[in-house]
């Protein structure tokens, strides 16, 4: 199973998304998500989809969406806002699949939001979205096939809005 965990954006945040154009080949709507830990094919999911009831105590960062760049052909936007609680919503996703057993790439997790494949249109290099509480987790399994990814959400928590924290 090839498996990776993501923040999703609420509606608003995607439906604020500026349209494709200029030959980027835009993901769906239905699969636009932040990665928070990429794992790769693992053989189970089962410790994982446990494991992760623990970041329904953490906050729900508040983002926005702001600037573009790529990586090889994947376009991207980055992220602005409460960066603190959304890096420790990925080190303590990250943390849990490292205890299931699941060992990930040492790259730094840089966070960004992709959209698609193919140039940067201009429409993205200074764009800024509405900034929204983004609020679900998922564990997500992806069919690669011949027309792109289809995916699967294997489980689905909800994070803690700020001001129901605890303590």
């Amino acid at each position: 199973m090839r498996l990776f965990v993501a923040l999703v954006p609420p509606p608003a945040v995607v439906d604020a998304l500026p349209p494709a154009s200029s030959g980027l080949r835009a993901m769906r709507a239905d699969q636009v998500h932040l990665t928070l830990a990429f794992l790769g094919d693992v053989p189970t999911a089962d410790l994982l989809l446990m494991g992760l009831d623990a970041v329904t105590g953490l906050a729900a960062p508040e983002l926005r969406l702001a600037g573009s760049g790529s990586f090889g052909s994947a376009v991207w936007l980055g992220v602005q806002g409460d960066l603190t609680a959304l890096r420790r919503l990925a080190r303590t996703t990250q943390g849990i699949v490292r205890d299931s057993g699941v060992e990930l790439d040492r790259r730094p997790w840089r966070p960004h939001l992709t959209i698609g494949r193919g140039g940067v249109p201009a429409a993205f290099e200074a764009y800024e979205g509405p900034t929204a509480r983004w609020d679900e987790v998922r564990l997500v399994r992806s069919h690669l096939g011949g027309r792109g990814a289809r995916h699967e959400t294997l489980g689905a928590w909800t994070l803690l809005p700020q001001e129901r924290l605890p303590g």
